[in-house]
């Protein structure tokens, strides 16, 4: 398995890239990798904001994983 590292949006990103999960106030380290990232793609869109996130500040929503502000975007735009 290759594991690569890139830079998108000005962040680096990948598995083995570590950073602070990017919820207001929360210093969790976590890993740059898809399992992290809102939406579950490295590339923004109209209902995900390309940040990273730790497992407490991520869920699982009816289109995917989001951010919990994503997650509320996502649950307004279905209601």
């Amino acid at each position: 398995m290759t594991v690569t590292r890139a830079t998108i949006f000005g962040k680096e990103v990948g598995d083995l890239v570590t950073a602070q999960c990017e919820h207001d106030g929360c210093t969790a380290t976590i890993r740059r990798g898809l399992h992290a990232a809102c939406g579950h793609s490295h590339i923004r869109g109209d209902d995900k904001c390309n940040g990273y996130f730790c497992e407490e500040h991520i869920k699982m929503t009816k289109v995917g994983r989001r951010c919990l502000a994503c997650a509320e975007i996502v649950k307004a735009n279905n209601e």
